[in-house]
């Protein structure tokens, strides 16, 4: 396998050495830790979407995954593949003005299709509470 990058880890404790960053999706190292070089060709995991991945869905989660997209889950069967999501712009102000307005616990479902080459897109706010806003 042809590679352009080089791959470096850190010898660290996922649970114990970090913890999740208050400034975004990702955790923070609480430890100095050492780097360490991964040699990729070495690793067992080289063949990871043949062993984990079902045929028909791999090389779209490939794609998906060779171009930054994070990848949690997916299913051949029911065709789909599910990604991790970075909230921003209109919906980042959304949660933003619902926060500041003290719901703490909802859901917003975005749905977003292409239907015979034009794009659709809609969303769902699911509230847990409505009396939880200063409006109750």
């Amino acid at each position: 396998m042809k590679k352009n990058y080089t791959v470096y880890g850190v010898i660290a404790d996922w649970e114990k050495d970090t913890e999740p960053s208050k400034e975004g999706d990702w955790n923070d190292l609480l430890i100095d830790a050492r780097l360490v070089f991964v040699d990729y060709d070495k690793l067992e995991w080289t063949d990871w979407y043949e062993k984990k991945i079902e045929p028909r869905i791999r090389e779209i989660v490939r794609l998906l995954r060779n171009n930054g997209i994070n990848t949690e889950c997916s299913c051949e069967h029911d065709k789909y593949v599910q990604c991790q999501y970075t909230h921003e712009g209109f919906l980042k102000d959304l949660d933003f003005l619902l926060c500041n307005n003290n719901f703490r616990n909802y859901e917003m479902k975005v749905s977003i299709k292409r239907i015979d080459g034009h794009l659709v897109s809609t969303m769902n706010i699911i509230f847990e509470n409505l009396e939880e806003n200063k409006f109750g």
